[in-house]
């Protein structure tokens, strides 16, 4: 590879300059912003498919150590969204990579950012983590902890959707529908003139729904 990486940024680490030329590569002299400097190869540095990039001399990853045995579920699904969106091996990659999700550089280079954020927006090990928009990437103005009926309202909407509103769909004439599933049980709302109709709808549907435990 003959890109040069001397002044770029690596997460916590600044290249500096060109440590030597072989056949397994060239080597990288970089410094940490904690003042230690590192040799590193040049796939260390961009990561691969099979390996996350390095972004520290270390010294991060020893107070990340720390944190991960006092919050592994939070290690653990930071571990997993990294992994379902950027590794094509994984099961359901389809569904998030592969549709264009990705996770924000401020998270997905560092579990402190990641930790730190949830901490202070309603972590809560009885709850969900989720995103709010289903299209759109993990980070901080679309992610949120809710309930698990919270997070079923918010599904990513069928592929067929054109509307762009969960339980609202276009009809015949122009008119638009709002339904709403649950338990395996569909129950349609009427048809309407405006896509904001169906959308209030199907809005009051949740919300009795919710209160009520059932349809009316």
């Amino acid at each position: 590879m003959d890109t040069n990486l001397v002044g770029k940024k690596f997460g916590y680490l600044t290249v500096i300059s060109l440590n030597n030329k072989h056949r397994l590569g060239k080597s990288w002299l970089c410094e940490c912003e904690c003042g230690k400097t590192i040799t590193l190869y040049t796939t260390s540095l961009l990561g691969s498919k099979s390996r996350r990039p390095t972004k520290s001399c270390g010294c991060k990853q020893k107070a990340q150590n720390g944190n991960t045995m006092q919050y592994p579920d939070l290690y653990a699904k930071w571990s997993d969204i990294i992994d379902r969106c950027y590794n094509p091996d994984r099961q359901n990659y389809d569904r998030f990579g592969a549709r264009g999700i990705t996770v924000c550089d401020e998270w997905r280079n560092s579990f402190e950012k990641f930790l730190q954020w949830n901490l202070e927006n309603g972590y809560d090990p009885n709850l969900r983590f989720s995103r709010k928009d289903k299209t759109k990437p993990y980070e901080p103005n679309n992610c949120h902890w809710v309930t698990i009926y919270e997070q079923s309202l918010n599904k990513a909407l069928m592929s067929n959707n054109k509307t762009g509103h969960t339980g609202v769909c276009l009809f015949e004439g122009g008119k638009y529908r709002a339904y709403i599933s649950r338990k395996g049980k569909r129950k349609y709302l009427g048809l309407f003139d405006t896509v904001d109709d169906a959308v209030n709808a199907r809005k009051e549907a949740e919300e009795y729904y919710e209160k009520h435990g059932s349809f009316w």
